[in-house]
């Protein structure tokens, strides 16, 4: 493992740069500084018992069950990253957020890991095979979907992205490179329709609902025995990203959620990283 000024230095700036608000660059620090003092060790030398025993520290102090699981999230999110950027770091924070009792968790049963997706989408349509990956993968709803343009594909530093408008609010969702080709394998299958919408009825050649599009995945998902709904793969989306060590903004920001819902999958996030520890959003 690299020296203990390594994280203040390399990762931990890295983390900041991530975030656009001032106020969670603030919070974020808070969060650092907090289990350090608390341990009285650098972040490099803490371990998985420091870190619960900060946690019951801070139940001590009578926080809220949802603000300790969502604080000791975000430290284990510092430690993934440090793990991905230092391959000699391991992150002892694994497990961290198992013992919070809160209903209002994602049920971590209902996130499938990549190999079961990539299984279903070798046996699906293109178009199917297409959504589920766009879902999955970028946290897209089922609306979004219905609303995607060809035009909303857009390059930054040699990066394409999904720029995504809902009421003045915009939305930049990065594609990785892979999921880019298959767009465009489908768009050179399948066409667009007149007004450019990459998902559109075959009959009336216009934009579909988003029944229609429930419809198209629920139909193959029976055929192939599939279990996950739509709305299990959006949750599997937010999961793998905050277990490849993105931060919460980016996340909230990305799959259009509130600051308050980004807590409910932390359980989930200990499932993706014990059983399916991979770089499921790398190109």
């Amino acid at each position: 493992m690299k020296n203990e000024n390594f994280f203040d230095s390399v990762v931990f700036p890295e983390v900041l740069d991530g975030l656009k608000n001032k106020k969670s660059k603030k919070t974020y620090e808070n969060i650092k500084n907090g289990i350090e003092a608390y341990s009285g060790k650098s972040f490099s030398e803490l371990t998985e018992d420091d870190g619960i025993n900060y946690s019951l520290n801070l139940r001590k102090n009578g926080y809220a069950e949802s603000t300790i699981c969502n604080r000791m999230a975000i430290i284990r999110s510092f430690a993934s990253l440090y793990e991905k950027i230092d391959e000699t770091y391991k992150n002892p924070f694994i497990d961290i957020c198992k013992n919070f009792d809160m209903n209002s968790c994602i049920d971590e049963s209902k996130i499938p890991l990549q190999k079961e997706v990539d299984a279903f989408c070798k046996k699906c349509s293109p178009k199917v095979g297409l959504i589920t990956k766009l879902v999955s993968m970028l946290g897209l709803s089922s609306k979004d979907i219905t609303t995607i343009k060809l035009t909303d594909i857009h390059m930054h530093n040699g990066e394409p992205y999904l720029l995504l408008e809902k009421n003045a609010y915009s939305r930049y969702v990065f594609i990785p490179e892979k999921l880019k080709n298959q767009i465009e394998n489908y768009i050179q299958l399948s066409g667009l329709n007149p007004n450019g919408y990459i998902f559109f009825s075959e009959i009336s050649n216009k934009k579909v609902s988003v029944r229609t599009v429930e419809r198209w995945y629920k139909s193959e998902a029976d055929i192939n025995n599939f279990s996950f709904t739509l709305q299990d793969l959006r949750n599997a989306a937010a999961s793998y990203m905050i277990a490849n060590g993105a931060n919460g903004e980016s996340v909230q920001q990305a799959l259009g959620l509130t600051p308050q819902s980004a807590f409910r999958y932390n359980k989930c996030v200990d499932k993706i990283v014990r059983h399916d520890a991979t770089k499921y959003l790398d190109k």
